[in-house]
């Protein structure tokens, strides 16, 4: 089972921190070479679709999306 989804997003433009929140609160970060990067968890794919929408809607260019789903911990140990 799915819980969350851990993003790392690569745009071809700088972004400020509080653009970033626009982006369901993902950290960005930009690089030396005038993209940037937001990376953090989102709740699911719907959650996942919104954010790239808003950067298409924005005019934002992506250069690319790495998704990797995080695993829900049990909450009573097997035993």
């Amino acid at each position: 089972m799915i819980e969350q989804l851990h993003c790392y997003i690569r745009v071809k433009c700088q972004l400020s921190q509080p653009w970033a929140d626009w982006f369901g609160g993902m950290n960005a970060q930009n690089l030396p070479n005038g993209e940037a990067v937001l990376v953090g968890d989102l709740p699911d794919y719907p959650a996942l679709y919104g954010v790239v929408s808003r950067m298409r809607d924005l005019g934002i260019e992506i250069a690319s999306v790495e998704v990797n789903g995080i695993a829900a911990q049990p909450a009573i140990a097997p035993g």
